[in-house]
């Protein structure tokens, strides 16, 4: 039988209860997946299925200061960025 959680690992518990440090670690990692996609995912997956969901978190990635930051730019001249004082629409 096919797995359908490829990115879930698989961990065999000693009898004993004690894990290893690699395990440990395993076992975290998928825990933090799992409340990850509990948390952020699963409750906006209709606004993913819609597509919603990318238009609101495009409007979020500017907000925080991602690409359209143009103050952290080094390349961004404010000069060009300045409308002039007369635009005329024909």
């Amino acid at each position: 039988m096919e797995r359908i959680d490829p990115w879930i690992s698989k961990v065999t518990v000693p009898e004993c209860g004690d894990l290893d440090a690699a395990a440990e670690a395993i076992l975290a990692a998928d825990f933090e997946t799992g409340h990850f996609l509990h948390e952020c995912i699963i409750p906006r997956s209709v606004l993913y299925f819609t597509g919603d969901a990318t238009e609101d978190d495009d409007d979020d990635y500017y907000e925080e200061g991602g690409e359209a930051n143009e103050e952290n730019d080094p390349d961004y001249d404010s000069k060009k960025d300045q409308n002039p004082k007369e635009c005329k629409q024909q």
